[in-house]
């Protein structure tokens, strides 16, 4: 071998050697660079689930809520429901205990005491008495208890009692059963007392 070929095989080998030091360098930032991207691939998976996570547990607890909300709201309609159910068979039979004492001598007491009393507010005015159509009966009575100055008409839409009106003051005195029965519905509503005063 000549000095030549010494010498070129020892630039050779120098270019081998640092052709591997190259290399092994390379693989080491190259193994440094997949290990950082990994890494950092790996903490956006995590922050990712996390997020993910606390996405679906907030749906589940809106999910939760709403669906409790309707079954609350379905509850309250059917107790509400119920409850006017209940309220309505009161009132039916409050209606049937004031027909029954419709058929009373107490009750021609009472319908007279009514006009009396509203007419003894305003003594010496002209007013209207409107009765029902069955308390026809009543009507001289009433007329005669009046006075001249008072009308007395029947209609279909009292039940029972009697409302009187003064038209020159307009003041109206509604002791009907209907307005009887419609105090005494709001009051069981407000108070839970049912007490029909006649």
């Amino acid at each position: 071998m000549s000095i030549n070929e010494k010498q070129l095989n020892k630039f050779l080998d120098a270019i081998k050697e640092d052709a591997n030091i190259q290399a092994e360098s390379l693989d080491s930032k190259t193994q440094s660079y997949i290990n950082e991207e990994l890494e950092i691939y790996k903490k956006q998976l995590t922050g990712n689930y996390s997020e993910y996570i606390t996405r679906e547990k907030a749906n589940v607890k809106r999910a939760v809520i709403k669906k409790y909300s309707r079954e609350k709201l379905e509850a309250k309609n059917r107790l509400y429901t119920k409850r006017n159910a209940i309220i309505d068979e009161v009132f039916e039979k409050a209606v049937k205990k004031l027909e029954e004492y419709k058929a009373t001598d107490k009750y021609k007491a009472y319908l007279l005491s009514g006009i009396y009393a509203a007419k003894a507010s305003f003594d010496g005015i002209e007013c209207e008495i409107s009765i029902s159509r069955n308390d026809a009966t009543y009507e001289n009575d009433i007329k005669a208890l009046a006075g001249a100055k008072c009308n007395v008409s029947l209609c279909d839409n009292i039940s029972g009692g009697a409302i009187v009106f003064f038209p020159k003051i307009s003041i109206v005195i509604d002791n009907s059963f209907e307005a009887l029965l419609k105090d005494c519905r709001e009051k069981f509503l407000m108070t839970k007392e049912l007490k029909i005063n006649l």
